[in-house]
């Protein structure tokens, strides 16, 4: 019996990589151009790419204007060393290795995405390995860090939350307090999550007392303002908007190991254009955040927090308008929603409500302040025996099929 569930699970594993293959052949046909980037995310870096006469294109990620859909390009042209080495700037710019791309991954998201996702299936499509384990979250989560690979990043980790409490429970006890606790079963999984990423030679990041969404926003910012980088964040989570600019865009997970991108072009559209991503965080801080236990301003809904934000430039000056009564600050919302911001209890939550949501982007640690090209994307030191060690062990054959492909390993 044992041996007929190992034949039928290789056998739904290998069937579900080829349908992930034939949902993308068509936007993959779409998308085979010889540039990097075809958003506007993307231009600038592929101007400043140096490339050579015989191999003047290489694989990068594109967004198709059809669906907005992540998708790899692949070009038999590109040399795959140019992965690995970030090409020089001309030798007439004084900034170096400014054309990069780095993927921070939010690692804790993507444990509770596919953990849950795989809660919902029935027993019968549960992937259960010949040792009679769970192995569906591994896979899942194998296959997501293999779809970001295949963009070609020039620079890639993933950030996991420390555990216990932060600096923010220190500034409000409650943060977070609403969550119910963490299942056993996902605890259990986080050391061989953990032990998956470093097999499959991906660096993580961890800072005691700090959330990952902080890492990566220490990250993200070194690697735009130091390096020149292009930047994608891949997580669910929206508080990373408020770190959205033209060169930091967001990848969010969807079906089929596919990410969409989430740049200032998704963001105006969601937010009518009345507020910048600069002023997000005012946005969380005046309507909360239920998910973080956020409090806000009683009665500030999305509406009329864009409504104030449009008319002034942050949750202080909103706060100031309020407490001076200025005419056109009257005139907006509800007096219910004027006395709220006028009113103590109203100015300290607000207060207290930006700063739980704000992402620092200077820790201080030094686990997020050495050099960046620790994070370079490389064929591991052992050509894959750990990798592969680890994929035969959970029995993930075709998550290690794709992770050789990838760092072209042949074993």
């Amino acid at each position: 019996a044992k041996h007929t569930a190992f034949v039928l699970n290789m056998y739904y594993q290998t069937l579900t990589t080829k349908m992930f293959s034939l949902a993308t052949t068509r936007r993959m046909m779409l998308a085979r151009r010889n540039y990097c980037y075809a958003s506007s995310f993307h231009a600038s870096a592929a101007g400043k790419r140096k490339t050579s006469s015989s191999s003047s294109s290489f694989s990068a990620l594109h967004d198709n204007d059809e669906n907005n859909v992540v998708v790899l390009v692949e070009d038999d042209d590109y040399d795959d060393d140019a992965r690995r080495e970030s090409s020089s700037s001309s030798s007439s710019s004084n900034n170096t290795n400014n054309n990069g791309h780095i993927v921070l991954v939010d690692g804790m998201s993507f444990l509770f995405r596919a953990f849950y996702g795989f809660q919902a299936r029935s027993d019968a499509t549960k992937l259960i390995n010949s040792k009679g384990e769970d192995v569906g979250v591994l896979h899942a989560y194998a296959h997501a860090m293999c779809a970001l690979l295949e963009s070609k990043p020039s620079h890639f980790a993933v950030c996991f939350d420390s555990k216990g409490k932060t600096f923010r429970h220190e500034m409000f006890v409650d943060y977070k307090a609403n969550r119910p606790p963490t299942p056993e079963a996902l605890i259990a999984l986080i050391p061989k999550v953990s032990e998956l990423v470093e097999a499959m030679a991906i660096e993580t990041v961890k800072v005691s007392g700090v959330e990952a969404d902080d890492i990566i926003g220490t990250l993200a910012t070194r690697s735009v303002t130091e390096k020149g980088f292009k930047v994608s964040i891949a997580s669910p989570d929206k508080d990373f908007c408020q770190l959205l600019n033209e060169n930091v865009r967001m990848l969010r997970p969807g079906g089929g190991g596919q990410f969409s991108a989430f740049t200032l072009r998704e963001f105006a559209k969601t937010h009518e254009e009345l507020i910048q991503p600069e002023q997000f965080v005012d946005f969380l801080a005046l309507v909360g955040d239920s998910s973080d236990n956020v409090p806000g301003v009683e009665g500030v809904g999305p509406k009329t927090a864009r409504k104030l934000l449009n008319k002034y430039a942050n949750v202080d000056a909103i706060l100031e308008a309020a407490k001076n009564g200025e005419d056109e600050f009257e005139k907006m919302g509800t007096k219910k929603v004027r006395e709220a911001l006028k009113s103590e209890k109203g100015q300290k939550s607000a207060q207290l409500s930006r700063k739980l949501v704000e992402i620092r982007t200077k820790l201080s640690a030094p686990d997020v302040n050495g050099d960046l090209d620790a994070f370079r994307v490389t064929t591991p030191d052992d050509y894959g025996r750990k990798a592969m060690d680890c994929f035969e062990r959970y029995e993930l054959p075709s998550a290690a099929d794709r992770w050789k492909a990838i760092h072209n390993i042949i074993l």
